[in-house]
């Protein structure tokens, strides 16, 4: 995780925008949300709810075969669909910041590295990268050198490790109290 040391506020950004383009676009489509529309019914909204709309529903869509390609195993569509993601959401979702994209596009310069997007809700804040193992040292150095030259200081980076996540807990274990 790379923070880019831009400070986001939702609550001043376009975030709340984006959220009610998308309620918009879903009214009129006729479905609850976007979740339940298709890429072949967005055609007929105005340009600016179309992409918001496309985001979305290929955003769903990348989310279901991330999900798959990471239980297979599928290291390197993780990081195609990782760098998709982004791409939408610097285009047609219109959350990211020059920041950002720099931060991911130098990511993915460096070998091992296998994808890269923003993270949270955009307009600054971090990115997530997915690296090889070997080649953490060589991201680091590339992104603490490249962002300095680009914006004058250093990133700040977490190395992570995945877990299992979060799991169902059986309550009638969990003592009252």
């Amino acid at each position: 995780v790379v923070n880019s040391m831009v400070k986001h506020e939702l609550g001043e950004s376009g975030y709340s925008a984006r959220v009610a383009e998308c309620a918009a676009a879903a009214q009129a489509l006729g479905v609850s949300t976007l979740r339940d529309a298709h890429l072949d019914q967005i055609g007929r909204l105005a340009p600016v709810l179309q992409k918001r709309a496309r985001h979305v529903i290929t955003e769903n869509e990348r989310v279901q075969q991330f999900a798959a390609a990471a239980k297979k195993g599928d290291l390197e569509e993780v990081g195609r669909l990782a760098c998709q993601s982004h791409a939408s959401l610097r285009d047609d979702y219109e959350v990211s910041c020059p920041e950002i994209d720099f931060l991911v596009e130098a990511a993915c310069a460096v070998l091992g590295v296998l994808g890269a997007r923003i993270t949270g809700g955009g307009f600054g804040g971090c990115t997530v990268n997915f690296v090889r193992p070997t080649a953490i040292a060589d991201l680091q150095e590339t992104l603490d050198r490249e962002y300095r030259r680009f914006r004058g200081i250093r990133p700040d980076v977490h190395v992570c490790v995945p877990s299992p996540g979060a799991s169902q807990l059986n309550l009638n274990m969990v003592p009252n109290g």
